[in-house]
C-alpha cells in the first residue's frame, strides 16, 4: 500500500473527496478602472521616477501641448484676454490631479468621484472630450518618453487603460449630461 487511493481501493472505501473538484479559472482580477494590482504597481512605481521631476513635467508637457494645438489656448481666455496665471497654475494642478488618480488607484471610487467633479468642471468651462484626449495623450507621451530607460510592457498597457478610461469616463459624463439636458427641456 503505496499510496492513499490504493488503500481506498483495496478497503472498498469512499474516498475523503468524493466528487472532483471544479476547475479553477486563474486569472488576474481587475478593479472597476480596469487594472489588475500587477498595472496598478507599475503605474506607481512609473509615477515615484516623474514625481521627481514633475514641476519641470508639468511645464514640458504644456509647451508639447500648446505648440502643436496653438488653437488650445482660446480656454484660458475670458473676455479677449489670455489669462497667463490660471494658465500656468492649471499645468501644475493637472500633474497634481494624476498624481492623486496613480497614487490612489486602488480606490476606484475616489478616482471615479475626482474625475466626475473634474468633467463637471471642465464642462462648465466647455472643454470638449477631444481636447481631454489632447491632453491625456500629451501626458501619455511625456510619461513614455522620460521612462524610456526603465519602461515595462506591463506599465505600457497600465497606462493605456488608465488614460483611455479617464477619456472614456469624461466622454460618458458628457453623453449624460447631454442626455439629462434634452430629457429636462422635453
Amino acid at each position: 500500500m503505496d499510496s492513499y487511493s490504493e488503500y481506498v481501493n483495496e478497503r472498498k472505501m469512499p474516498p475523503i473527496f468524493p466528487k472532483a473538484l471544479e476547475p479553477y479559472d486563474m486569472k488576474p482580477v481587475e478593479n472597476e478602472l480596469g487594472l489588475t494590482i500587477t498595472e496598478r504597481r507599475s503605474l506607481q512605481n512609473g509615477w515615484s521616477i516623474i514625481k521627481q521631476k514633475q514641476r519641470r513635467a508639468a511645464l514640458t508637457i504644456y509647451v508639447n501641448l500648446f505648440t502643436e494645438h496653438e488653437n488650445l489656448y482660446e480656454v484660458f481666455r475670458s473676455d479677449g484676454v489670455l489669462n497667463i496665471e490660471f494658465a500656468s497654475q492649471h499645468q501644475k494642478e493637472v500633474l497634481t490631479v494624476f498624481q492623486m488618480i496613480i497614487e490612489q488607484v486602488d480606490n476606484a471610487r475616489f478616482v471615479k468621484t475626482m474625475l466626475k467633479e473634474l468633467a463637471l468642471r471642465h464642462e462648465a468651462a466647455s472643454v470638449t472630450n477631444t481636447q481631454w484626449q489632447l491632453y491625456t495623450n500629451e501626458v501619455r507621451k511625456y510619461f513614455l518618453e522620460t521612462l524610456a530607460d526603465a519602461i515595462s510592457p506591463t506599465f505600457v498597457h497600465a497606462l493605456d487603460k488608465l488614460m483611455n478610461f479617464v477619456c472614456n469616463f469624461n466622454d460618458l459624463t458628457e453623453s449624460k449630461e447631454e442626455l439629462h439636458r434634452v430629457t429636462r427641456i422635453k
